[in-house]
């Protein structure tokens, strides 16, 4: 059986807006159990975000506000200056919104397009998720999930 996207995608796929808040958009994450969403406005695809991207922002803020004080001493130095870091920099997060931790340049296949392929840009680019898209309109999200899933599903029709 050889399975293309079309076969293995979501197609009722869960969306985010640049102007969501980083609350909002974890809270929604949660309550669907999911860890990432394509980001779209007005019908158009504009990128991808994950919990992941939060954490990101949250390691470069503390970092960016560590730097001038990081002493040259001991690792529990370095952790003392960091952590009175720590809060601020939780607090500027909180106050972004999607569009400015998303990822713009965003990993997408056609729905025709071999599950092998969707497998091999999963492992290349280091991502969990490929949106599938048709006339740039997205149409279905596989994750990681999808593709074990998928994979299982193989081997017991086999």
């Amino acid at each position: 059986m050889n399975l293309c996207a079309r076969d293995i995608m979501v197609s009722d796929v869960f969306s985010v807006t640049p102007c969501m808040s980083l609350v909002d958009m974890d809270s929604a994450f949660l309550q669907r159990g999911i860890s990432g969403a394509p980001v779209v406005e007005g019908g158009k695809l504009r990128g991808v975000v994950s919990r992941a991207d939060i954490s990101r922002k949250l390691s470069e803020t503390v970092q960016a506000a560590s730097a001038p004080e990081v002493p040259r001493g001991s690792l529990i130095d370095l952790m003392t200056a960091a952590s009175r870091n720590v809060k601020p920099a939780f607090e500027r997060v909180r106050e972004l919104c999607v569009g400015d931790i998303m990822v713009e340049k965003v990993v997408t296949v056609a729905p025709a397009a071999p599950v092998e392929e969707v497998a091999r840009l999963m492992v290349e680019r280091k991502i969990h998720r490929v949106l599938v898209v048709e006339q740039d309109r997205l149409v279905g999200l596989i994750s990681t999930l999808d593709l074990v899933r998928a994979m299982l599903l193989e081997r017991q029709a086999a």
